[in-house]
């Protein structure tokens, strides 16, 4: 009995239930949206703007505590790096996750603009299949299932839809325009792929079974804190450069309004976006999580147009388009790839029930064969 009822589906959550944790995936992606919307706004003028790197260094300063603080409350007992391993993933992740994937974002924005930085970010769950793949973290798309073209159709239409908006710069900008944009455009492929490649990472070492360090797999939030923590760290260490240079001021000289952005990235952005991730990933599967992405892409778009007049030309909006297409097609296929391994595994223990439950019949008949 109790074998048949652990094949039995899951009772059904209310709709209560499900409104929190849509709403929770709706209210990340305009969190994300509006960010760069503020950090262009109050953060990236140029005359009383910060340095991208010093604006990143404090980000990652101040989210270290708060997120810290945020997992010895959730997550008992805060865990924290104790092996060299540990230490070098950590530092890594760090390297990948919160220097290069929050930097370069920020040198992506300062250089283009809201919107254009937004539509990118759809591509980070592309790209990260793609670094998957190429690390082996992944098996080659199948080219005999749906599922495989599909994936393969969408990593093809996000990369060419980067390529069709960085073209379309090229052909419109001229002189020290194009090349800030261009060199803004590169900026945000890199935050992509950072960020692709500190997924692959934490997946192989933390999220699979036999990763080294999958005892942390429990404390999502802490996991996170600390990468903050080391992120921080290698931002100090890149500000050095600022000292070497004699012009140390660029610490301090900068308008209060640039706080507005920095305070958003570090409660709203950060502590609060990062919570719901964890909140909804505990209800939902990855690839329904991801499929929320295009979201900030909306919002970005329309308040840009609100708050800084910015408006894409029709090139750029197929691009934007092309991207969110292979979104769509990436997320698909991992949907009927996780379909399919649930579909397997139901298969597999109902097999294993029925094998189990035939080998204690015919051991019951072979232990009472005087009965009639």
């Amino acid at each position: 009995m109790e074998e048949t009822a652990a094949l039995l589906p899951p009772k059904r959550k209310g709709a209560l239930h499900w409104t929190l944790v849509f709403g929770a995936a709706i209210t990340v992606q305009i969190a994300f949206g509006a960010y760069g919307v503020l950090v262009k706004k109050f953060a990236a003028a140029n005359n009383h703007g910060a340095k991208a790197l010093i604006f990143s260094m404090y980000r990652d300063m101040f989210c270290f505590p708060v997120l810290l603080l945020a997992a010895s409350l959730i997550e008992i007992p805060l865990v924290r790096p104790k092996t060299w391993k540990e230490f070098l993933l950590f530092a890594f992740l760090g390297l990948t996750g919160m220097f290069g994937n929050q930097l370069f974002y920020i040198l992506g924005v300062y250089l283009t603009t809201a919107d254009i930085a937004s539509i990118f970010q759809p591509s980070i769950p592309v790209f990260t299949s793609l670094i998957a793949i190429i690390s082996r973290t992944e098996p080659l798309p199948p080219i005999n299932k749906l599922r495989g073209w599909l994936k393969i159709g969408g990593i093809l239409a996000a990369v060419g839809g980067a390529i069709l908006m960085i073209t379309k710069k090229l052909t419109d900008s001229k002189g020290s325009q194009e090349k800030s944009l261009v060199a803004g455009m590169v900026c945000l492929l890199v935050n992509c792929m950072c960020m692709g490649v500190y997924v692959v990472i934490q997946k192989r070492t933390i999220f699979a079974a036999d990763g080294f360090a999958s005892h942390w797999k429990h404390s999502p939030v802490t996991v996170t804190a600390w990468c903050y923590g080391f992120g921080s760290l290698w931002m100090v260490l890149a500000s050095l450069v600022y000292i070497f240079k004699g012009t140390p001021k660029v610490y301090y000289d900068f308008s209060p309004i640039v706080f507005i952005p920095l305070l958003y990235a570090v409660f709203i952005s950060s502590a609060l976006a990062y919570g719901l991730i964890t909140f909804t990933n505990m209800h939902l599967s990855p690839s329904v999580v991801t499929a929320f992405w295009p979201g900030q892409v909306f919002v970005a778009v329309i308040m840009a147009w609100l708050v800084l007049k910015e408006k894409l030309s029709a090139v750029e909006y197929v691009g934007g388009a092309l991207i969110v297409l292979g979104l769509v097609l990436v997320v698909s296929s991992n949907m009927m790839e996780e379909k399919e391994a649930e579909r397997n595994q139901q298969q597999y223990q109902i097999q294993h029930s029925t094998g189990r439950a035939s080998l204690d019949h015919s051991l019951q008949g072979k232990s009472t064969p005087g009965e009639p």
